[in-house]
């Protein structure tokens, strides 16, 4: 209460990079280093204090309510925990097709039919339109995340430790997806996990993050190969079997 400020923290300082059109850029580092709170930044689900974001052209942090709500069906997230990020009182036809409806894509029978395909594109089923979230296991739901996020067919994806909750069998499942859903759309995403085997075999280039900086940034290929920093050495000697 009689306290004073003798410092602050920040999550994310001094941060600057481009994620290129049509690549997976890996972030990657350990618990707590500011990966999801940069992710959340970019597309302003968090605010940033300072600086700039630009997508295609435009200072996402400048731009009004209004504006950023019609940016948002551009810009999507695939949360980390499958559990939590659906409505519990909605069934999954109704969860997939409201961002469509919200942002007037298309009518009520159109968004149906458009979910109905979503939802065979993700490796579920027609049947499984009017079911609740709670009648799915983790892989399922988290097939539902990636459907919804895909709803408003958006040209850049946060993959926000999209597979960290999931088995191991069910976690390479869903990697394949993704990587079979960007050949089919097109889009580009930031893959955000702790893994450095799973970045390994997802991203283009990898991003890695102590501390809420960048320690190292390049080709995957020449990270794994010849790593710059200790920090992102330690990481790779902390997979199994390398």
């Amino acid at each position: 209460m009689f306290g004073r400020v003798t410092d602050h923290v920040k999550a994310v300082d001094d941060v600057s990079f481009n994620v290129y059109k049509g690549e997976t850029l890996g972030l990657v580092g350990e618990s707590g280093c500011g990966k999801t709170t940069l992710g959340r930044t970019v597309l302003r689900l968090l605010e940033a204090t300072s600086g700039s974001v630009h997508f295609d052209g435009k200072d996402i942090l400048a731009l009004s309510t209004g504006d950023m709500r019609r940016l948002r069906r551009e810009m999507q997230i695939i949360f980390q925990d499958p559990y939590s990020s659906l409505n519990p009182r909605l069934t999954i036809g109704h969860a997939i097709s409201e961002p469509m409806l919200v942002h007037k894509l298309c009518d009520a029978k159109t968004a149906k039919a458009r979910t109905l395909d979503l939802l065979e594109k993700v490796g579920l089923k027609a049947e499984h339109y009017n079911r609740y979230p709670h009648q799915f296991s983790g892989g399922q739901r988290q097939r539902v995340c990636i459907a919804r996020a895909l709803a408003l067919n958006p040209k850049f994806i946060v993959c926000d430790e999209s597979v960290s909750a999931l088995d191991v069998s069910v976690q390479a499942q869903v990697l394949n997806l993704l990587n079979d859903l960007k050949k089919d759309f097109g889009f580009t995403y930031i893959f955000i996990t702790h893994d450095m085997s799973v970045v390994r075999f997802m991203a283009d280039r990898i991003m890695v993050m102590n501390k809420g900086k960048i320690e190292e940034l390049g080709f995957t290929a020449d990270v794994f190969a010849k790593p710059e920093s200790q920090y992102t050495q330690k990481l790779i000697d902390a997979i199994p079997g390398v």
